[in-house]
């Protein structure tokens, strides 16, 4: 579990120090205050639960292998129906890097939903035709045969398209 931070210095005379840096003992009480406060005002919020699933949602295998970046999850697969209901869209993709915590069965919280997209991201409308769609798909998920070295990774076109009727 994540609950350091990496710590590089580098003196005057060139030489490097590195470290963990865990807890903060010299926190500015004015800054600890006002955190505390932001913490309090969303308490409830984040705890509201707004949904709830029969089954475990996940970004990783039993082994802890992240699928997300490289094959559909069924969490990756909720978000991309989320934004293409949002949307209004005929399809949707999702940046799977930027899937980041699973969701456990059962009731789903703001709080947890951050967890799941803690990023800014945008949600993004382009009109595209078939053929557009058929050639992205081919430079996502390109023959085999194709060497690696030519293969653009999935996860490296994000957004929804709307095809016109």
């Amino acid at each position: 579990k994540f609950a350091n931070i990496g710590m590089l210095l580098i003196g005057p005379d060139g030489v490097m120090e590195t470290g963990l840096i865990g807890t903060y003992p010299d926190k500015d009480p004015d800054i600890a205050a006002f955190v505390d406060s932001i913490e309090a005002k969303y308490k409830e919020s984040l705890a509201e639960v707004i949904g709830k699933t029969d089954v475990d949602l996940t970004i990783a295998d039993t082994n802890g292998v992240r699928l997300v970046r490289t094959r559909e999850t069924n969490l990756g697969d909720l978000c991309a129906d989320a934004y293409r209901t949002v949307a209004d869209a005929d399809i949707a993709f999702v940046n799977g890097g930027g899937i980041r915590a699973p969701l456990k069965k059962g009731p789903i919280t703001y709080g947890d939903l951050i967890k799941v997209h803690p990023y800014g991201n945008t949600l993004t409308m382009v009109k595209a035709t078939s053929r557009f769609l058929t050639l992205w798909n081919w430079q996502a998920a390109p023959p085999r045969s194709t060497p690696v070295t030519a293969r653009t990774p999935p996860e490296s076109v994000a957004g929804s398209c709307r095809f016109p009727a």
